[in-house]
């Protein structure tokens, strides 16, 4: 009986220290991703890009785009559903990829528009009138300086892309 009772409470304390030694393990890998998250959003995220959401927020979607790009601005809908849909906790910073010919003068002009709290506003008539400035998968920025002009911008600063 004695050795029945030695071999449940060796049993015992053994599953016991496994149990202990895993929860450990796991909590010990939890920080090791936290870690390797902090770490690689430095990488993604620039100081001064274009934020819509809150600082705090517990999800930051970075977006790569190009203005002139089809699939960015199909993309953009849904970047602001998940805003929408999780206030709070959903925010998008926007990083550049100009690569369409032209689009880096657009780049620009968003720039320009984001000096004087513009940005979101040109970005959306950009990509709602897409069709209309990028012709062949190349930007004409002249076309899209037409469009922007509609948001009343100080067209001196506009122009040369000063900050206010």
């Amino acid at each position: 009986m004695n050795r029945k009772i030695l071999f449940i409470s060796v049993a015992g304390l053994l599953l016991l220290v496994f149990a202990v030694g895993v929860m450990q393990f796991q909590d010990r890998k939890v920080e090791q991703q936290n870690e390797s998250m902090r770490n690689h959003s430095n990488a993604l995220e620039r100081s001064g890009a274009p934020i819509k959401g809150p600082t705090d927020a517990k999800v930051t979607i970075v977006e790569f785009l190009d203005p002139a790009c089809e699939t960015c601005r199909d993309f953009y809908p849904l970047v602001q559903q998940l805003i929408d849909q999780y206030p709070g906790k959903v925010r998008a910073m926007v990083r550049y990829a100009p690569l369409h010919s032209g689009s880096d003068q657009v780049v620009r002009m968003l720039e320009a528009a984001r000096y004087q709290d513009k940005f979101w506003q040109a970005l959306e008539l950009l990509f709602a009138n897409q069709n209309r400035w990028v012709v062949n998968h190349a930007s004409q920025p002249m076309r899209a300086l037409t469009l922007l002009e509609s948001l009343q911008l100080d067209r001196e600063r506009f122009l040369v892309g000063q900050p206010g």
